[in-house]
Parts: structure tokens; sequence; C-alpha cells
């Protein structure tokens, strides 16, 4: 930051205004202590006035004032770029998507910031020039062979220009990792780290033909990961690496749209489909299977249990499966289920990825701490596509691969209150306060089949307030939750009996849990009618 004056500076610059629908901003700005003003504003009532939206942002300059003035300057034409910002004739699937809309603004302009031009426009404005409004995404941010990439979004990217020309497979296998594409910025990394991996992973395989059409199936695979690359035209990163083959992806996955049909270099269609469904569906046999982050290495029963079929239906086709991972404990997780119990032949064995995503990339990022933590041990910080591997075929038949999808789910049952020994019912707690709906419904699921163990329940009943409140933090978050509420009252009433001594009636037991909850968690579980009996006996 700045340095201090003696005094501060309290002489107010305000402003006022609005728009014709009624909406009135007020700004006021005082340096205060500071040698000299250091942030700026941005204040434009009717920003989008068919959608009736206005942007409005405060820029700290943290030292000084020409990086806010530039931002507050380039900020509002690049938002109006973005894909996710753009209202689609067909409202699909863009509208609205202004989290999206701003979080690509905020890399675009940090991005521009780091550039030269970038650099040079805060050089005029320190020497008292007004910053220029620009669409900073039509810059040329970085010079050189790698800069160009196929997303037009993309704020290293010049219009009319190919994708980089320099990307080749003795980059990609050069051991320098993302510096050898040219390129380490955290939106090169969202772009392109998916398309790497498998071109990387791809390489590795001894038979990969040089000159073909190669089809891959994507199953798991999201609208808004590989579904947005391919909106973007990140997988044209195939092409270049591979020149002499032509791709066809299928991106298949109960969260993916059914309507994606793009073919400008890379084909790609979509189904809303589990792996095994659209196996059945579809009645071919792809080159390339690719199962991105599954999570099939938590071993929890929630995450694992919709793969059980996949799995079995994909080695039965015997061809390559590239697996990934988010680092070592879920590799250990694909080591028990996929070579222990499906038996899967390895084809690569587990490799590092040079091309695995950092914290906080996106999409790569889509798995949340909480969701990590679903998985049972404790380790390392975990990074998305971090440890991959080959697979094709199974030493066992297709019957068995069947018989194993079938009695899996009670073999990660048994596991999940074996984690729930080892101290995992502390990352499900978490899960529960902090995670979003899909992470705290498996975290309730965990709990569920943990107490279904009776040894388990009784020795999770020493946290049997901690695990309650968890409970009801995600109720009051995401609304009512049966199997929730079922775990409070099962807790609660475990708790009671190991606290209290044998031959007490389970019913008033039972009853007085039930009053408790319904005192305690009075906005979740309603109001209890008093009973003073069954209230001094669960206090005793």
């Amino acid at each position: 930051m700045g340095g201090l004056l003696a005094k501060p500076i309290t002489t107010k610059e305000t402003e006022d205004g609005g728009d014709h629908r009624g909406l009135a901003f007020g700004v006021s700005a005082m340096q205060g202590w500071r040698e000299g003003m250091e942030d700026a504003h941005m204040a434009i009532p009717d920003f989008d006035s068919e959608r009736q939206l206005g942007l409005f942002g405060v820029f700290d300059g943290h030292g000084g004032s020409a990086v806010a003035k530039v931002v507050a300057a380039t900020f509002p034409a690049t938002l109006k770029r973005q894909k996710s910002f753009i209202q689609d004739p067909l409202g699909w699937p863009r509208q609205g998507q202004y989290s999206e809309a701003l979080y690509q603004t905020f890399l675009a302009v940090d991005d521009f910031l780091d550039s030269a031009k970038g650099r040079e426009e805060v050089e005029r404005v320190l020497a008292a020039a007004p910053p220029v409004e620009r669409d900073v995404e039509e810059e040329e941010l970085r010079p050189g062979p790698f800069r160009t990439c196929p997303g037009a979004n993309h704020p290293v990217r010049a219009k009319g220009e190919d994708v980089g020309s320099g990307w080749s497979q003795e980059a990609l296998l050069s051991g320098a990792g993302w510096e050898a594409l040219g390129e380490s910025t955290r939106s090169f990394r969202e772009l392109y780290g998916f398309p790497a991996t498998l071109a990387w992973a791809a390489l590795q395989l001894k038979d990969l033909p040089p000159a073909r059409h190669v089809e891959v199936w994507i199953i798991g695979a999201r609208s808004g990961m590989e579904g947005w690359l391919a909106e973007e035209g990140s997988w044209d990163f195939l092409i270049e690496i591979f020149p002499t083959s032509s791709w066809k992806l299928c991106l298949i996955g109960p969260e993916m749209r059914e309507d994606l049909r793009l073919g400008a270099r890379v084909e790609v269609e979509s189904a809303r489909l589990q792996g095994h469904e659209w196996i059945q569906k579809d009645g071919l046999c792809p080159d390339l299977v690719v199962c991105f982050n599954s999570g099939i290495g938590t071993l929890s029963l929630s995450i694992t249990k919709p793969w059980l079929l996949t799995v079995a239906a994909l080695l039965k086709l015997d061809v390559p499966i590239l697996f990934t991972c988010f680092g070592l404990k879920e590799r250990k997780g694909e080591e028990f289920l996929l070579r222990g119990l499906f038996k899967a032949r390895v084809l690569v064995d587990f490799l590092e990825n040079p091309f695995r995503q950092r914290p906080g990339d996106r999409p790569g990022c889509y798995r949340s701490l909480e969701e990590e933590s679903l998985s049972a041990p404790e380790g390392e910080a975990e990074l998305c596509n971090a440890q991959l591997w080959w697979a094709q075929g199974s030493q066992l038949s297709a019957e068995e691969l069947d018989q194993v999808a079938l009695k899996a789910p009670k073999v990660l049952e048994e596991l999940t209150q074996s984690y729930a020994l080892q101290g995992a019912h502390r990352s499900w707690i978490l899960a529960l306060k902090e995670g979003n709906r899909r992470v705290g419904e498996a975290a309730v699921e965990n709990f569920q089949i943990a107490f279904n163990n009776v040894d388990v329940l009784r020795a999770l009943s020493k946290f049997a307030k901690h695990i309650a409140d968890a409970m009801v933090s995600f109720i009051r978050r995401h609304g009512p939750h049966p199997k929730a509420k079922q775990c409070v009252g099962k807790i609660l009433l475990a708790k009671v009996r190991r606290m209290l001594p044998e031959g007490h009636d389970d019913q008033e037991l039972s009853e007085a849990v039930t009053e408790r909850m319904r005192e305690d968690y009075a906005d979740v579980f309603g109001t209890a009618e008093r009973n003073s009996s069954l209230r001094d006996f669960l206090e005793h």
C-alpha cells in the first residue's frame, strides 16, 4: 500500500445518478490517510437496458490508482463479450450465467494487466492520461508461436488466427509441462488442461495409430466442464498434436445436455446417459474411453455406486480406458476397486500428469475441498487429473464382471463403516456444514451407512452433538432431507442409550429424543409440546 499522511484528507467527491427504471445510486470517495486516492469505481445503471441490468464496482488500487482506473475502464466491455453473459436467442445454455461471466472477465482483465500492452496502459495512466475504455480480449496480449488459442473468448487469442502451430508431440513429451506449450497462466490451463491430459496420455500408448479417425467416449462428462471446453474449441488441441488424425468426441453423462453438436475441427456430440446406458443404446465400440476424475477412488458409496455397472460394461468392450484422479489417496481407491475387485488389466501404470491443473483452476476445480474430503484417508492437497493410468479389459468373464458390480456396494458399505471409525466422520461433518447440496447429500448417505453398524453407531455417539448440528446446518441451507432427520434421531438416541443403564423402554427413549430435537432445532423439526418428565429424563 501507499504511504500515509500526517493528517487525513477528508474532502469527499460525491456523485449520484440513475436510470429510467428508477434505479438510483450514490458514490462518495475520500482520500483519507493515503498520499493519493488509490481507488476507482464504475457505476453504469443502464449497463444492459434490454435485461435491465446495472453494473457497479469499486476497485482498490493497493498502492496506486492507475491499475484501479484501468480495470474500471476495461471491465464493462470485456464483460459484455463473455459467452456466459451474452443472451443466447434460444435461451440455452448461456442465459443468465452472470457469476461465470464475471469470473471470466476478471481473468481476462488480469491477463491484460500482466501483458505488455496492459503494462503500457498502466504507465500511460500514471502519466496522467485518462484510461482507454476497451475490450481487452480484442488485444494481442502475448507474442510468440504459442500465443493463439481456439476459444474465441480467450484473452490470449487474436481474432482471425488459427490454433498455435507450435504445439507438437515433441513439446508435449519434453517433460517441461505447461511451459513447453509456451503458456502457463491460469486461464490457459483452464482451457487446455483436459485436452492436454488426454493428448499426453494417448502418447503413452504404444500402438496408437499415426493416421486414422479416432472416436473417444468421455464418460461422466458434464456440460459445465467437457461441454464448456467443446464450446470454447479447446478440444481442437488434439488436431494440433495429432495432425494426421480426425477426432470425434462423445460426451456422455447424466449432467450433460442432450443437444450439443459441434463439428468445426473436432466433431462433438453429447448424450444425457449413464455410461452403461450409452453402451446399450449405441451398440458400437470406440477407439478410446476417458473417465476424467470419476471419483471412483474415493470409495464413497454415493459417488462410486453409479459407476459400478458402467465400469463392468466398459471393461467388457476391451478397449483402452483412461482413468484420471485427484491424487494418491484416490489412486489407492482405484487400485482397490478397479484392479482388485474388477481385475482390470493394466495397459499403462499410474503416471503423474505433467498437465494436471493447479488449485483454483476451472473447470478442473469442480470438485471442491468438501467433495475431496468424502474419501476416507486424510492426505495431501489434491489436484485435478493429478494421476492417470490406462486399463483395457479384465481378467474376469462378462458374467463375473456383472457379479462384481452387484456385490461391490456391500463391500463399499463395509469400507465406509471402517472409515468412520478411522475419523472420516470429521470430513463428513465439514461437508455438511460447508459443502454444496450434492456434497452434503453424499455425507448424509455416508453417515446413514455408518449408522447401520451398531458398533460404529455407538462409537460415533460420542460426537452426537457435532453430527446433529452439522445435519441441521445442511437442512437449513438446502431444505428438508428425510435421511438427515433420521440420522439426527438415530445418533441422539444412540447417545442417550450409551449414557443410561440398560432396562429403559426404547419407545420412551425415542419419544424423549424426538421432543429434544424439536426443542433444540425448532425451526427445522417443529416446536415440541413440553413434557417435563421426559425433559428431565433426557437431562438426567
